[in-house]
């Protein structure tokens, strides 16, 4: 079950290969942010089916602001784990 603050990747869509951490459910969609082009202000609704968990989860706390979100999917977007 994907909750809030999992790091998932996007299997399918405009954004797909990118990572994104989720902020919760609405109507049958999980809502996803990437700190860039999906904000705090406007996130995303996405199928869950077309996510994979990372296994990561965020704190709270990297939840706060756009500018921390960045910084936390960093290494998952653009680090080793990035697919190129």
């Amino acid at each position: 079950m994907i909750k809030r603050g999992d790091v998932v990747l996007v299997l399918a869509g405009h954004d797909a290969g990118r990572h994104c951490v989720t902020l919760g459910w609405r109507d049958g969609r999980i809502l996803l942010v990437d700190g860039k082009l999906r904000t705090l202000e406007k996130p995303k609704g996405k199928n869950p089916k077309h996510l994979q968990t990372t296994g990561v989860v965020l704190d709270e706390s990297a939840l706060v602001t756009n500018r921390q979100i960045r910084k936390a999917l960093h290494p998952f977007n653009y680090g080793q784990t990035a697919k190129l």
